[in-house]
This record gives structure tokens, sequence and C-alpha cells, in this order.
């Protein structure tokens, strides 16, 4: 088979499972990933043959993703904000809200050099390690209360030459940890924000491959971790330090009247891409203290 007729028959393939468009844009990716094509290459070697032993392997891969799992576990890496991120269901999948998160940051922050940095709940530390590309001489730490996860974000940094710190911490515990006296100017996080309660309107892929932990938190405490994150950044932020947070947009009002009343400034949810109030930004005063 020519690389062009693989493309074709893996939409077909994929196509009932994925839907077209899905499937298309995933036929693009594991020709990618399996060629080590760039999208370019793909179309000027669109005649070329594939040997017996590749297409048998795209078979498997597309196999795996017909029987539910997400095509980044089956491949071993995501693209996040320019990057390829390795990913195991140790982690979750980088989406692109998160990207545009990393974005705000650096648009607000890339004539700024020398800040620090905090990632909370840091998974695959895309987050972390994006920013400590992307900002100029940030001094970077990210935390996760999964040991499993933080092998996977050491591996990442190594591999994409990012410096980065990674602490085993609970991010409820961070006023006795070993962080309890750092300073930043930035503490940022992508934590669990899902409710129970939303779960029958996933997507299967994510609920039954993606790790629970990082993707649920308790109906009747839905924004704990925000107030316990917000508490470490009053003592923890030096003045006019920042937090950006993502969040469900189901609890944007919360998140808003949480921040605002325990004495932060400069308030304010956005909106992501698709439009939905996805995150909040506020700002450290001493003064307001």
């Amino acid at each position: 088979m020519t690389i062009a007729e693989t493309k074709r028959a893996l939409r077909q393939w994929l196509a009932p499972a994925v839907g077209t468009d899905e499937a298309a844009a995933m036929a693009s990716v594991i020709l990618e990933d399996v060629k080590g094509y760039t999208p370019t290459q793909l179309a000027v070697n669109a005649d070329r043959q594939l040997l017996d032993e590749t297409v048998e392997r795209i078979r498997r891969i597309a196999g795996r993703v017909i029987a539910g799992e997400p095509l980044q576990y089956v491949l071993g890496t995501a693209r996040f904000h320019g990057r390829d991120f390795k990913v195991t269901p140790d982690v979750l999948i980088p989406r692109p809200e998160t990207s545009q998160l990393v974005d705000m940051i650096v648009d607000a922050h890339r004539d700024t050099a020398d800040l620090r940095v905090l990632d909370i709940g840091t998974g695959s530390g895309c987050i972390a390690i994006s920013l400590a590309l992307d900002l100029r001489f940030a001094d970077v730490t990210a935390i996760d209360v999964s040991e499993a996860a933080l092998n996977v974000a050491r591996d990442n940094a190594s591999a994409l030459k990012a410096r980065v710190r990674f602490e085993h911490i609970d991010a409820f515990r961070l006023g006795s940890s070993a962080l309890a006296g750092d300073r930043y100017d930035i503490i940022v996080s992508n934590p669990p924000y899902i409710m129970r309660s939303e779960a029958r309107g996933m997507d299967a892929r994510v609920l039954d491959h993606e790790p629970h932990q990082a993707l649920f938190v308790p109906e009747i405490a839905p924004t704990a971790i925000y107030e316990a994150m917000a508490d470490y950044g009053l003592t923890n932020l030096d003045d006019g330090g920042e937090i950006y947070f993502e969040i469900n947009p189901f609890c944007a009002d919360a998140i808003d009247s949480m921040l605002r009343a325990k004495g932060y400034s400069d308030v304010l949810v956005t909106l992501d891409y698709k439009g939905a109030r996805r995150f909040a930004h506020a700002t450290h005063r001493d003064n307001l203290r």
C-alpha cells in the first residue's frame, strides 16, 4: 500500500469509532508518528510504498484506538504548545485549553526575566516545562501528589532539556512542605476539577483510561483545592505575584468570590477558545492583606 492508500484506509477504519473529522486528523498523526514525517513530507511522498510490516503496525495502532484507547496513550506522546510530550495512563493527556493557559502567562510575561514559578499538580509536566522553555530564565518548580506522574514529568524535562525542580508534594499540604518558605511570582495550576455528576457526559476514552485522581474532585467540595492553593499564595507570593488557574466553568463564580474574599485583587475569569469560563487570574498585594 502507498502512503496515500494507507491514509484513506485509516480514515475508513477509524471513522465509525471516532467520527469522520477526528479520523482524518488521527490518520495524519499516526502516519507522521510511524514514518517520522512532517505533514509536508507525507504529501510529497504520498505515492511511496509502505513495507508490509509498517502497514501491520499501523493496523495495530488503529485497532487499539477502535477498541477505545486514546491515541496519545497508544503512541506514547501528545503534542502540546509546539512540543511532543511523553504521556502514559499515569498522567492526563494535555488539552488545548491548558495550552491556552500557558499562552496567557507567556504573553503577559515574555519580557520579564528570572520569574519564580510554581506549577501545582504538574502531571506530565507540560505547563512547567513549557514555561521553563518559553519564559526568560524562569526558575520553575513543579509538584504532584503522584510519584508516577512525576517520573513522566522528569522524563519530559530531560528529553526537552528544560530546567524544572520536581517535588512529590500534596497541594493540600504545601504550607507544611519543603516549599513552605519559598517565594514565587507566579502560581499556576490545572488541578482536578470535574465533579462526579459530570461523568455521565464524558467521553468513554477519558473515563476508561485517564487517571481519575487527576480528573475528579469531591462533589461536596469542588473548589477546596483552589482554596488551599490560594491560601498558600497569600503567604508565598511576593507583592504583585499572580495566580493562574484552569477551572471548571460550573465553579467559576465560586472561585471568583473565594479569591476576592481572601483579598486578591484584579480577579478575572476569562473564556477558553470554546467560549467556556475556563481560567481564573488574580494578583496578590501585600497592602491588601
